[in-house]
């Protein structure tokens, strides 16, 4: 809040002031849970992270499949529309 404060006070930039000013309004009517549970937060960070790391495994798979799906579509392109060719 004080470097949004800051901004609007110090920046040249009236783009720039109107963005730290809009910023600063929308986190003021943000309403903070006070019982707001960490654990179920850290729990859920967890699980975001496991899956980034699922799909980091499987990365070179997905590759694979977009690069051969790829090739196949390049193919169709130079088919023939007049004589209805159609890519299978």
């Amino acid at each position: 809040m004080k470097a949004l404060s800051k901004i609007g006070l110090t920046s040249h930039k009236k783009e720039e002031r109107d963005e730290a000013a809009s910023l600063k309004r929308a986190m003021e009517k943000f309403s903070f849970s006070h019982e707001t549970d960490l654990s179920i937060a850290v729990q859920l960070l967890d699980c975001a992270i496991a899956d980034l790391s699922a799909y980091r495994e499987h990365f070179e798979e997905s590759k694979q499949a977009a690069q051969g799906l790829s090739e196949k579509w390049q193919s169709c392109e130079n088919s023939d529309p007049e004589f209805g060719e159609v890519c299978k």
